[in-house]
């Protein structure tokens, strides 16, 4: 009888616990992706100083769509043109183990084209840096890291804002399905000067880089079903 109390007791506590297993998985976000110099022939980003950061010209990558989380399937691949324009400002740099952590605000544009000239390069993502941070660990206090970071959230800041172009539309993903959690981050990685030396150090003056540098990169982002956004100006 204790056996069998015991049994039912189990049971009954997952029946409970049920609910909130199932609250926290059941929901579905449109996930987008490219990887580190998918761009083989060329660098990723470049900067010509000062305190900006382009996409290096031309650029084509395979951005994938993950239109379903974690099941599977949901996979499609655009061919896309990558439009990256940041502004940085309020530089701090601070002592962290062994070397800096140098951090940036960052605003700007960022715009994915489904690279097809017979239907005029139609927007595939569009997503507004609002409230970025740009980050990079370096050995010393006057000099950009060989790596950085670019990310933002919407739970931090509610800066940024993702917008679905008539592609994304067109594969089932409405601009409804990514008006929530929206979040991305992109990686910068090789940062090298324009000569090409491997691992140099870009110089930094009140937080500006005076010199020009490449580097290789890559991008992931994710965003969940909601309301309608409304979309701002950054710049």
């Amino acid at each position: 009888m204790l056996r069998k109390a015991l049994l039912c007791a189990l049971i009954g506590a997952l029946m409970v616990a049920a609910p909130s297993v199932i609250a926290q998985t059941s929901s579905k976000a449109t996930t987008f992706s490219f990887a580190s110099d998918r761009n083989h022939d060329a660098p990723t980003f470049q900067s010509k100083g000062g305190l900006d950061i382009f996409n290096v010209d031309d650029t084509v990558f395979d951005l994938i769509v993950d239109m379903n989380s974690d099941a599977a399937g949901g996979l499609v691949t655009f061919q896309s043109l990558h439009s990256f324009v940041v502004q940085l400002s309020d530089h701090t740099s601070t002592p962290c183990g062994a070397g800096f952590l140098h951090t940036w605000k960052a605003k700007g544009l960022v715009t994915f084209s489904h690279f097809n000239g017979n239907t005029g390069f139609p927007m595939i993502l569009r997503i507004i840096v609002g409230e970025g941070v740009f980050s990079s660990y370096s050995p010393n206090n006057n000099t950009l890291g060989d790596t950085a970071t670019l990310q933002e959230s919407n739970a931090v800041s509610g800066g940024s804002i993702f917008t679905a172009g008539a592609q994304l539309i067109g594969i089932g993903v409405p601009q409804a399905a990514i008006d929530l959690q929206q979040g991305y981050a992109y990686t910068f990685t090789y940062i090298r000067d324009t000569s090409g030396n491997p691992y140099p150090a870009i110089n930094l003056k009140t937080g500006e880089f005076t010199d020009a540098w490449v580097s290789e990169g890559s991008f992931s982002a994710a965003a969940e079903a909601g309301g309608s956004g409304v979309e701002t100006d950054p710049l």
